[in-house]
C-alpha cells in the first residue's frame, strides 16, 4: 500500500503479470495525494479485488476507486457489483466481457457506480468492441467510453502511445467519482 489520504485506488493486474506492472502509476497517483494498493492475484480474482477494497477501507479511506487492466479489468467491474458498501467507481482498461468464469458484461448491466471503459481501436478487435458493447449495456448513469489511438493495452495505455489522454481520462474519473 502506497499513500495516505480518504480516497483510494485499487489497482488489479493484467494476466500473466504481477503487481509490480502497477508500480510507476501507483507512485504516481500517491503523489496526487491518493492512497493506492496494488497486489498479486491469488485464486478468486473477483474475491481478491473486493478484498482489496476492503482492506483499503479498514486502513480508513472513505471512497474506493476499483481500476483493473485487461483481466484486473474484468475482475474490477465484476467485484464493483457486489462489493458492499459500494465503491465510488470503476475503471476497466481493456477488460474482457468475459474472462475464465467472469461475466463482466452481466456486472456492467447491474452497475450503479460511476464506470469508465477504455481501450485502444486497435488492441486486437475484441477489446474495443467490448469496451462498447459494456458501455452501451451498462445501466450506470455516470459512465463513460474512452477509445484511444493505437494499439496499446491494459495498464500499458497508462504509459503507450497515447498515456497522456489515457492518465488524464483516468486521473479526471477518479477524482470526479470520489468528490
Amino acid at each position: 500500500m502506497l499513500g495516505n489520504g480518504d480516497v483510494g485506488v485499487v489497482l488489479a493486474h493484467m494476466v500473466q503479470s504481477d503487481l509490480c506492472e502497477w508500480l510507476p502509476y501507483a507512485k504516481r497517483l500517491q503523489g496526487m495525494g491518493r492512497r493506492v494498493l496494488i497486489f498479486d492475484f491469488g485464486l478468486e480474482l473477483v474475491d481478491d479485488v473486493v478484498g482489496a477494497a476492503a482492506e483499503l477501507r479498514r486502513e480508513g479511506v472513505a471512497k474506493v476507486v476499483l481500476v483493473g487492466g485487461s483481466m484486473g479489468g474484468t475482475a474490477s467491474l465484476v467485484a464493483a457489483s457486489i462489493t458492499t458498501p459500494l465503491v465510488a467507481g470503476v475503471a476497466s482498461l481493456s477488460g474482457p466481457a468475459e474472462f475464465s468464469v467472469m461475466d463482466a458484461m452481466t456486472a456492467s448491466k447491474q452497475l450503479t457506480v460511476p464506470v469508465l471503459y477504455m481501450a485502444a481501436e486497435n488492441d486486437q478487435e475484441r477489446f474495443p468492441n467490448d469496451a462498447r458493447a459494456m458501455y452501451a449495456a451498462c445501466s450506470a448513469r455516470h459512465k463513460q467510453l474512452v477509445i484511444l489511438p493505437g494499439s496499446d493495452h491494459g495498464s500499458d495505455l497508462l504509459s503507450g502511445n497515447a498515456s497522456d489522454q489515457a492518465r488524464s481520462a483516468l486521473e479526471t474519473f477518479i477524482t470526479d467519482s470520489t468528490g
